[in-house]
């Protein structure tokens, strides 16, 4: 299974926006004490146009709206299927805050 991104390749001061690419990537295995979200709305938010600009993002959306597509061993605060919202949804493998709905 796979996943469509878009991710900055490289970086031109001139047209920063030019090195972005739509990319194709493996969906990631839970981890234990981590969830996969499948992050079905993420918007791009001034705050990414910037931080593309400044060369300082490499894949834009600092915030989304998903689903638990699988949790990994020792998670019991989400359960597979769960709408989430995870913030700063790039970081959330790195400790991020996930925020549940529904």
């Amino acid at each position: 299974m796979s996943n469509t991104a878009v991710e900055q390749q490289n970086y031109d001061a001139k047209d920063p926006f030019a090195g972005l690419a739509l990319v194709t990537k493996p969906v990631p295995k839970a981890e234990p004490g981590h969830v996969v979200v499948r992050i079905t709305l993420r918007p791009v938010n001034p705050a990414d146009l910037f931080n593309i600009s400044s060369n300082t993002l490499r894949i834009p959306g600092s915030e989304g709206f998903g689903i638990v597509h699988e949790v990994g061993e020792g998670v019991t605060a989400v359960a597979k299927g769960q709408r989430v919202v995870p913030f700063k949804s790039t970081e959330v493998a790195r400790g991020g805050k996930v925020f549940l709905t529904g």
